[in-house]
């Protein structure tokens, strides 16, 4: 398999413009009804609404994306595996933390807790809106999912013998056995909050696209088709459950759930018949592989950069140019940092051969 789908990224680039423009929305909800026809607001408000959405869906294809980069690998390295998801999460997740905290320190009402921060330095926040040991630093809201994010990547190693074994395509057993582990989570985190818990209850929505990777890259067909119905299995254990049982989280399983089982057949169906503008997308769509590419960035950094706006009173219209060239320096910014690691890798592999 290619190493770069590039209707991945757009799809990543999609799903980051309506995190961002979720926030957009919250923020200049006011002037966008009075700018709009009623139907052009009631589309807003329908793309506002898919935030939440947008952000299970970067778990699905985080952990697709994980476990591409492991494929080609026939020994794991901690050390290699720690250092590439550092080099490519900690930079601009440090300097999230620095705007909001700079942005913060300038505008009224918003908390700058040095608790918060000690808490967001160790991946230790959740989201506002429930329970939490932290909130995100200084009202950067969109930082919750980091933290679930480095969660994934810390435990995936210790089960990876067992999510990657070859003998037998054990997909169901994980996905339910996933799925038991996520509801006794839920069901404990009711009882006595630990983040923990909490981060452990999406695993199964991010082990969902680790797993499609597998399943796709069998030169059969068979494993995708267990594969498959095996998340149409876990979907109906979910919407059983979640008719008995009142929880929000149970809910975002079963969105998530949803998602990755469309996200499964649109990716079955570019890889087996090796569809060209799934690997390369068409001349007219290249903005969004570009726009994916700073996703990160983007995701990360806009949140402060709009309480900011809203604290000066930046007029709607000027607003967008500013968010316009947002998009286009997190391009930048995330490609240089990527590209000055990699410089730095070469340069560290060309320092241990002459030695």
């Amino acid at each position: 398999m290619k190493k770069r789908i590039e209707t991945l990224d757009a799809l990543r680039g999609i799903a980051a413009m309506l995190v961002v423009f979720h926030h957009v929305f919250a923020f200049y909800s006011t002037e966008i009804q009075e700018a709009c026809s009623d139907w052009i607001f009631s589309l807003a408000v329908f793309l506002s609404e898919l935030n939440f959405l947008a952000v299970l869906f970067f778990f699905i294809l985080s952990g697709f994306s994980i476990a591409l980069s492991l494929n080609t690998k026939s020994t794991f390295d901690w050390k290699k595996y720690g250092a590439r998801r550092a080099k490519r999460i900690l930079p601009i997740y440090f300097l999230a933390l620095a705007l909001a905290g700079f942005i913060g320190l300038f505008v009224p009402g918003v908390e700058v807790d040095i608790v918060d921060l000690i808490g967001n330095v160790f991946f230790l926040q959740s989201p506002e809106s429930g329970s939490h040991w932290v909130a995100p630093f200084a009202g950067n809201g969109p930082l919750w999912s980091l933290s679930f994010e480095a969660w994934f990547y810390v435990i995936t190693p210790f089960l990876l013998r067992w999510l990657m074994s070859t003998r037998v395509n054990n997909a169901p057993l994980i996905l339910f056995g996933s799925l038991f582990v996520s509801v006794v989570c839920i069901g404990l985190n009711s009882v006595v909050f630990v983040p923990f818990l909490l981060f452990q209850s999406y695993y199964f929505v991010w082990l969902t696209g680790f797993l499609l990777h597998r399943a796709v890259n069998e030169e059969s067909n068979r494993n995708f088709k267990l594969f498959l119905f095996s998340l149409i299995a876990t979907m109906c254990s979910l919407l059983i459950m979640s008719h008995w049982l009142e929880s929000d989280t149970l809910n975002a399983l079963l969105q998530g759930n949803v998602l990755a089982i469309a996200f499964s057949m649109f990716v079955s169906f570019g890889i087996s018949r090796n569809v060209k503008w799934f690997f390369q997308l068409p001349r007219f769509l290249r903005s969004l592989k570009y726009i994916g590419e700073g996703s990160y960035a983007l995701y990360a950094l806009h949140m402060p950069l709009l309480i900011l706006a809203s604290h000066l009173h930046v007029p709607f219209v000027m607003m967008l140019f500013g968010w316009m060239g947002l998009v286009v320096a997190c391009y930048f910014l995330e490609t240089a940092i990527i590209a000055y690691f990699r410089e730095r890798s070469k340069s560290s592999a060309a320092r241990i051969i002459s030695d």
